[in-house]
């Protein structure tokens, strides 16, 4: 048994300990993260997304013990769709607490004369002073636990699994998510996160090598991973007349970019496409 593996197995056996032995044992699993093979790393996965599901109250701190594993290559799909399961409830439950926090905000004009929104809470672009607040949140604490859950922090960089049923899944969810939106600006990063291209058509144009081509591309969620991945499946296929002026010739000097390669062109039936940054798909 690897020093990982043994790691990993007192995670699992310290998942009802104290905080200081949960916080030594998920350390010792991260800091034995790059001696673990895929296989150990994939195990490790299904028996943390376990965790996550069973004990509520610490589900945070494994889905981010597991989400480490799979920054190292551990496939994530079984905690992909715990998370994904637990989706709806939550959406549900923050849409539900935005519109009611919404009914007791100051009017518009009011809400343009704040200048301390200490404790308070912005929906949509109306104030919710402090003491409002608090008493949505009493009279619907956990709809108010899943408002704060969708608010979330920064911005995540997204870990597409590598499982195709379960990016459709999330994806299925994203119009159950734009109502929220408008009420809660963590739902427009969630909304960003699972906004993953899956079977989509696209057409790449060369106008400079008069060429073109129809494909589809599923499991990209950033531009820089599309650009790539286009140019890896089209650009071998092409030969483009090439010339490179004197650096003397004013052309050069004012734009040195209209003498390299044309840059892929992607046109979608989509008029604002979106592509959140992650890892590379498929063509």
């Amino acid at each position: 048994m690897s020093a990982f593996t043994i790691a990993v197995d007192r995670l699992l056996n310290d998942a009802t300990g104290t905080r200081e032995e949960l916080t030594s044992a998920g350390q010792a699993v991260l800091d034995l993260r790059p001696t673990a093979s895929p296989d150990e790393l994939n195990e490790a996965i299904v028996a943390i997304s376990e965790l996550v599901r069973e004990y509520a109250d610490v589900s945070a701190f494994f889905a981010l013990t597991a989400g480490a594993l799979v920054d190292s290559g551990a496939d994530g799909t079984p905690l992909a769709n715990f998370i994904i399961d637990c989706l709806p409830p939550i959406i549900a439950k923050a849409t539900k607490f935005g519109n009611s926090a919404l009914a007791r905000a100051l009017s518009p004009e009011e809400s343009d004369q704040v200048e301390n929104d200490a404790g308070g809470e912005w929906i949509a672009d109306r104030f919710v002073p402090s003491e409002r607040v608090a008493v949505a949140a009493e009279q619907d604490p956990d709809g108010c636990d899943a408002w704060v859950s969708i608010r979330g922090g920064r911005q995540q960089r997204p870990r597409v699994t590598r499982d195709s049923q379960s990016r459709k899944r999330a994806v299925a969810e994203l119009p159950s998510i734009k109502p929220l939106c408008d009420l809660n600006e963590g739902a427009h990063r969630l909304l960003v996160l699972l906004n993953v291209l899956e079977d989509e058509p696209f057409v790449v144009l060369y106008p400079s090598a008069n060429a073109g081509y129809r494909l589809r591309v599923s499991g990209v969620a950033d531009n820089f991973q599309l650009q790539t991945l286009l140019a890896d499946a089209t650009a071998p296929l092409i030969r483009f007349p090439v010339s490179f002026p004197s650096r003397r010739d004013p052309v050069c000097q004012e734009d040195r970019q209209t003498h390299s390669l044309p840059q892929l062109r992607a046109a979608t039936d989509h008029k604002h496409p979106t592509f959140p940054q992650g890892r590379v798909g498929s063509l």
